[in-house]
């Protein structure tokens, strides 16, 4: 997902698909974000996940 513009303060929504490991266990997930004109990207913090 490119050229998203989110402004401050805001939130939105987006749909996406995420593939999951082939194997059950527990995982950590995190979301990174590229802001410009700053280099490097923006985590979430770790987010559990359970693979069953």
């Amino acid at each position: 997902m490119e050229h998203i513009q989110i402004g401050a303060g805001a939130s939105v929504e987006i749909e996406g698909v995420i593939k999951a490991p082939v194997q059950a266990g527990k995982y950590k997930m995190i979301f990174s974000l590229r802001t410009e004109p700053f280099l490097g990207g923006r985590n979430s913090n770790m987010i559990g996940v359970e693979v069953r």
